[in-house]
């Protein structure tokens, strides 16, 4: 008799919580089968990539076409967000603990994308600006970890980069440096995707919308 195949779920360890590789590759709502009919650069590299989606796309009134700097791929109708408590959780670590909390998610993401060997050099610098530990002597309760972690990992790459825009200097490292290698990556990832879509990288992105939250 044939043996029944198993397949282990594999798991990431996120700070004190633990989530799956679904839970860590597939933002929310995520559609991609359309991917290969969008060929403006705001949607390469959905959905983990791309910026907020083009609100007059969906109504036939985006005159920018196929250079439009907006996502024309689905989205979800509600983004993935963090509520009130775990956003107020990642504003109250400083940017190095931030830094230690992401990485294990930004690095799963990141590695779908590309995993050459300039892709591993830039997600080990920014991880090299992370603490030792992501909470202090005053961790929140194993279940707000579990959950915080879970919400991060419905996020997509771009929101998670993005989040470290937000979070407070610590001794010498500061956030604007955190930035800089946040910035260089996500980059490097489009840079990556469009080559790989045999289109022209990635220009400047609008102002308002390099490497932010929706």
């Amino acid at each position: 008799a044939a043996a029944a195949a198993t397949t282990a779920t594999r798991t990431t360890t996120v700070g004190g919580g633990t989530v799956t590789e679904d839970e860590i590759l597939a933002p929310a709502g995520a559609e991609t089968a359309m991917v290969d009919r969008c060929r403006n650069p705001g949607s390469f590299g959905h959905p983990q990539l791309c910026p907020r989606a083009c609100i007059h796309y969906s109504l036939g009134r985006c005159t920018a076409s196929d250079a439009c700097l907006f996502c024309h791929l689905p989205h979800s109708k509600r983004t993935p967000h963090l509520d009130k408590r775990h956003r107020d959780l990642m504003k109250s670590l400083p940017v190095d603990r931030c830094i230690t909390l992401l990485m294990p998610l930004v690095r799963a993401k990141a590695l779908t994308i590309d995993t050459s060997d300039a892709t591993i050099e830039l997600l080990d610098r920014l991880q090299e600006l992370g603490a030792p530990s992501v909470f202090g002597p005053s961790p929140p309760t194993p279940t707000v970890q579990r959950q915080l972690v879970v919400a991060l990992g419905k996020l997509s790459l771009r929101v998670l980069l993005g989040s470290l825009h937000r979070c407070n200097s610590s001794g010498q490292l500061t956030n604007r440096t955190a930035i800089h290698h946040a910035d260089a990556l996500l980059r490097h990832l489009q840079g990556c995707f469009a080559n790989q879509a045999n289109e022209p990288i990635i220009a400047a992105l609008p102002e308002d919308d390099q490497c932010s939250e929706p």
